[in-house]
């Protein structure tokens, strides 16, 4: 893999965006006179779902090494 700095640098950075994407759709609107303790909650359940939505579409979901590298067995 050439330059894997940058290639893993921007894979982050498209992790970020997409969890940054994600958390409002996750975390929904907020119910009235939500205690802050059950909006922290509501907040950290939602960036943690948002992040294995992102990982599973843009990590796993994807071959790391090209496909002329591979070898079959």
């Amino acid at each position: 893999m050439e330059r894997p700095d940058d290639f893993f640098g921007e894979l982050g950075s498209r992790v970020e965006k997409r969890v940054a994407e994600l958390i409002p759709i996750f975390a929904g609107d907020a119910p009235t006179n939500e205690p802050a303790r059950c909006r922290d909650l509501r907040l950290r359940k939602a960036k943690k779902q948002s992040e294995e939505v992102a990982y599973q579409e843009l990590i796993f979901s994807q071959s790391v090494v090209p496909a002329s590298e591979l070898v079959e067995a």
